[in-house]
Parts: structure tokens; sequence; C-alpha cells
């Protein structure tokens, strides 16, 4: 990796502006950090500007601790008068880029194979299957995400925190798409350690704060776009511009793109990776059909004949591949999955284009992918099932599903699918969701007026209220509920909604708890308050069987 940046090299006489490689620049500093509290002497501070300060106001604190570089945005702040001779003062326009470069060529190893999953929704789940896929095929594998690291012997569900990166490279926090030093140096430790393929979730965040830049890409794939992040990316076109970046300019060269057929943006994306007329990337389009269809472009993969019953789903592919495995088709049937999730199956299917084009053996067989493909487990809070035992052991059906659906997009999808379930067992659909503080506000009426048209029995509860007056964001959710005279209930407490809505259940019943999934806390104020839905649900349903 080469990059460049403009240094002010002091003398006693004069300063001269020179062009340094990143090379040259990592030669003359024993660490690198965005964080001046963790700078020590002869380290680089990347003085990056965030959502809440400057690091160009820290610049001082982490000289005064023996900082021997300092990178930041040209013409962001004076340099120092008194500055040493041996100090490097390195201006550029885009710090964020050049630190996650620097990142990258100082740490230098990293998984052969590495695929990356965006889209507003289906990342976590997407990169648990793709992990799976590889690891049945007997590749050491891993995935990073939202749930952390996933390793062969380790799933996201048992996995390390984010919090056990080394604090000093910029570990700790709890994000999508780690800071450049953690995700690196976790990179590096998984290369170490022998894995080969790695799939990791690239969030909007991350992909506009250039965490991801110096990743290699073999694989990109789109799970889908709609509104979400808009209190941070302030325009819908700002949102689509970030998660741009990753297929035009973190994807290898020849790599492949891996989109849904029907998604706008999807469409898009490749319309303005054609118009360059290169040979960039390589792209496979994926399809959930209700019958097989005959598909013009030369590298597709199609679900159909999909039937869904009792908590899995049979379908059949097709696969065209032109530019892998040989120029043919391949029919599998008669394949079973244990979810019935619409939007999983579509997870699924990127999952699975992105394990078919980087699988450079074509080690997989029909018997192998219909084996695989029955045991793969689904990511934690993600449709996570948990039966009524009381009402199955009057020979009834009722269940609760814990999701981390926090979008309206999602929330709709998943009210969709319990609609569905509900009324194939005779039963109603009951809702538990609420918002999230200091987030985009416009989407809280959005989501109340979802689970208005969807639910039957809507309980508005807390999501994590930060630093917001949590009864302020019920009071936008509801309020096109009492607009349109729809009934719902408004209990603030999220364990007593909870317990609220399993007291609801009768038999043919779907509950739906909403909005944190895998979450294992609640930001009130500045506090992470323990909290975990999955756990919740599992006590007050073993309270039910044990009093009935």
């Amino acid at each position: 990796m080469t990059t460049s940046m403009t240094t002010s090299e002091t003398t006693s006489q004069t300063t001269s502006e020179t062009t340094w490689s990143a090379e040259a620049v990592l030669k003359q500093v024993e660490g690198l950090s965005c964080d001046s509290r963790r700078v020590q002497a002869g380290w680089l501070f990347a003085a990056l500007k965030g959502e809440a300060a400057d690091g160009a106001a820290y610049i001082e604190q982490a000289l005064a601790q023996g900082a021997r570089a300092i990178l930041l945005e040209t013409g962001g702040v004076d340099k120092p008068s008194e500055l040493s001779a041996e100090t490097l003062w390195l201006e550029c326009r885009n710090p964020r880029k050049h630190y996650a470069e620097l990142a990258a060529a100082w740490w230098q190893k990293m998984p052969d194979t590495l695929v990356g999953v965006t889209g507003t929704n289906g990342k976590t789940s997407s990169v648990f299957f793709l992990q799976q896929l590889w690891s049945a095929a007997g590749a050491n594998s891993a995935s990073l995400g939202t749930l952390g690291v996933g390793r062969n012997d380790a799933l996201p569900n048992d996995t390390l925190p984010n919090d056990t990166l080394p604090l000093e490279h910029g570990g700790g926090g709890e994000l999508t798409t780690a800071e450049p030093m953690a995700l690196h140096a976790l990179l590096a430790r998984l290369a170490a350690e022998g894995v080969s393929h790695a799939a990791l979730e690239a969030s909007s965040h991350g992909l506009a704060q250039h965490r991801l830049d110096g990743v290699r890409f073999k694989a990109c794939v789109l799970t889908g776009l709609s509104r979400d992040h808009l209190d941070y990316h302030k325009s819908w076109e700002a949102y689509r511009t970030a998660k741009a970046r990753l297929f035009h300019e973190l994807l290898e060269q020849g790599g492949w793109m891996i989109v849904p057929k029907d998604d706008p943006f999807a469409r898009q994306l490749v319309q303005d990776m054609e118009q360059k007329a290169t040979d960039k990337a390589k792209i496979m389009r994926t399809h959930v059909a209700d019958k097989e269809e005959d598909e013009k472009w030369n590298d597709t993969l199609q679900a159909f004949d999909v039937a869904r019953k009792h908590g899995r789903t049979r379908f059949s592919l097709r696969l065209r591949c032109k530019n892998f495995c040989g120029d043919r088709e391949i029919v599998l049937e008669e394949l079973e999955v244990a979810f019935e999730e619409s939007f999983q199956l579509h997870n699924l299917l990127g999952a699975l284009a992105a394990f078919f084009v980087t699988d450079k053996g074509g080690a997989w067989n029909k018997t192998w992918l219909k084996k695989t493909l029955r045991e793969l487990r689904c990511a934690r809070g993600r449709m996570e099932r948990f039966l009524h035992p009381h009402l199955a052991d009057k020979g009834g059906t009722a269940s609760v599903y814990v999701d981390y659906a926090h979008t309206p997009q999602a929330l709709e999808e998943v009210l969709r699918e319990g609609q569905r379930l509900a009324a194939r067992q005779g039963g109603k659909l009951v809702c538990v969701f609420g918002c999230g503080g200091e987030r985009d506000r416009a989407k809280r009426a959005l989501m109340g007026a979802i689970a208005g048209e969807l639910a039957d029995r809507i309980v508005v509860t807390d999501d994590n209220p930060r630093g917001e007056n949590a009864a302020s964001i019920r009071k936008a959710i509801v309020q096109p509920l009492r607009d349109k005279g729809i009934a719902y209930e408004e209990i603030g407490d999220r364990r007593a909604a909870i317990e609220r809505a399993i007291a609801l259940i009768e038999a043919g019943d779907i509950v739906i708890v909403a909005g944190k999934g895998h979450e294992r806390g609640q930001l009130v104020g500045s506090r992470l308050v323990p909290f975990d839905d999955a756990a919740v649900v599992r006590e007050l349903l073993q309270g039910v069987s044990e009093t009935s």
C-alpha cells in the first residue's frame, strides 16, 4: 500500500513542503492513535474531526505526551511555532482516509479472502451465514460486525466483544465497523492465527469515516437500502454515497459486486460501475422468484419454488455462472433451511453468492450444500424464536420473536412475517417496540404508523432513550396511532412492556419484540443499564410455565 501526504518539516531556518509515503512515515513512529489520551512517546496522533469534538483541540496534549507526528486536515490549525524539528506535521485533505491506510500498513497482514457486506438491514445475518458456509467447506474463517467476532469454534453468539481489542490501538466501544487501528490489529491477529476467509459488516458510518480504507475486498455484498441514520448523514443522497464507497472505492480490481436484482440502489450501483467502462468489478445478481425464471444476465443466483412451514423454508436454486466455476448453469432442488422469514432468504442468497465466487476450488457439491444449509444457524437477536411452553403443552402454538428491527423498513418486514405466521395459526400479532433517542426523529412516526397498520395489539415502550426524554420519544411514536384512533398501550419500562405482551398471548398468537435484538444493555442518559430482550423473554416464559 502506498499513499502520500504533505508534511511541513521544520528546520532552524526554513519550512519546506515535502511529499511523504506512508512507509516513510511509519519508519519514524512507534505507534498510532486517534485518541490523544493513549498517545505515547514516539507515536503518531491523528487529529480527526468527530461529531462531538475536533481532534485538533488535543494536539497540544498529544505533543506533551511525546507525539512524534501529527496528522491533521490541511489548514485545520496553525502549526505551533515552538514545534520540534523532529516532529512530523502531516497535513492532508482527508486525514481519516490516510489514518486508515496508515493503520493497514502498520499491521500489514490480513486474511487473504475478505468480503464486505453493507445495507440498511441484514448485514449481521449475512456475514454470519457466510462464515458458516466457509467453515463447513473447511476454510478457517471469521465474521466481524455488530455481534463481535465469530470464529469456526466460537460463533457470534459466544464471541469476544469489541472492547477486548488492545486499548492502546483504539479498541473499546461497540461499533459495527471498528476504528482503523482496532480493525487492522484484529485482522492481523486473525491472519496470524491462520484465518484465511473473513466477512465484515460495513456500516454507513464506518464507510463515511473511511474506517475500512486499506482493507482489500474480493467481494462486496449489498443487502438492500432504505431509510436509516439520516440523523448522521443528514440526507438520503449522503447515505447512499457512503454505502456506494464500498463498491466503487474499496473493492479490488476485478472483484465481485453482489447485489439484489430488484433493489433500486443496486441498479444505480451497477449503472455507475458500467459507465466507468473498466473491468473493476464483476457483477452477481441475486433474486427470489415465485417460479424459475430465465435470467438475461451472465452471473445470477435465483431462489424459486419457495415454501415455508413450521419454522423452515424449502426452495430450489438456479446458479448461472459465466465468470467463475465454468460457463454453466446449476439447478439445486429441495434445499431446506431452519427459518421462515423471507428477508432471511434474501440475506442467505447474498451470502451464498459470496461463498460461490470466493470458493476457488469449487469444493462444494449438491449433497454437501443440502446438509450445510439444513444446519445453518441464524444470528442472535434476528427473529430469534421462543415457544410459549404452556400453550405448547396444551397442543397449541404461540411464539415470541426477538428482532433487531429498528428502522421503518425492518419493522415492516418483521411485522409482515409476524402477520403471516399469526394468520396461518389463526392468532393475532402483538408488537412491542420503541425508538432510540438522539437518532433520526422522523422515523418515529413512520414506525408508529407501520405498527398501527400491521399489528393487532401494540405496546410502545422505551428503546435506548440516551439523553432524550423517553416520554417525548414515545409521544412521537404514538401520534399517528392517536390520529387514526388505533388502540395501543404505552409502558415505558421495557421489561414491564414485554411482560404485558406475553400476558396477552393466546393460542396462535405471535409476539414480536423489536428494536434491540442482540443488545445486552439499555442506554439511559449516560448509563448503560444491563438489559437483554431475549433473556427477559426466556425468563418470563419460564415463569408462565412454572405458574400455569
